[in-house]
């Protein structure tokens, strides 16, 4: 991300495809009440956040930290691990959305919004 900031240019590898990623804070607070809270048992949760791609990421991060980002589209292939997420995205495996994290937590899951603000120190949309 500091690479981002420095050049304004955000590498898409996705083809386009959306993310569905949740926050750490969103995960750990939902995994804090399914273990906490007896009617969970037995019961099984795909927790999937906002889905949300790189464009808008671009769109995001512009109005936070008030500097333009764009977004290029890379055609290489990422080595290793970051690669084969990156052929996860690009196949729409990562779209598939559940609510089972906004029940259980009960309440909208963290937006890119506020995930972005919350790293960059903005102030609350």
């Amino acid at each position: 991300m500091k690479e981002v900031l420095q050049t304004g240019e955000l590498a898409d590898g996705t083809g386009g495809r959306g993310l569905n990623t949740a926050s750490r804070d969103d995960l750990a607070e939902a995994a804090a009440i399914v273990l906490t809270e007896d009617h969970h048992v037995g019961h099984a949760y795909d927790f999937t956040g906002v889905l949300w791609t790189y464009p808008q990421l671009a769109e995001t991060l512009t109005r936070v930290i008030g500097t333009s980002v764009t977004v290029h589209e890379r055609q290489e292939r990422l080595p290793g691990a970051p690669g084969w997420v990156e052929d996860q995205v690009r196949s729409g495996a990562l779209e598939r959305q559940t609510d089972d994290l906004q029940r259980v937590l009960g309440r909208s899951a963290t937006s890119l919004e506020e995930a972005v603000r919350a790293l960059f120190g903005g102030p609350p949309a």
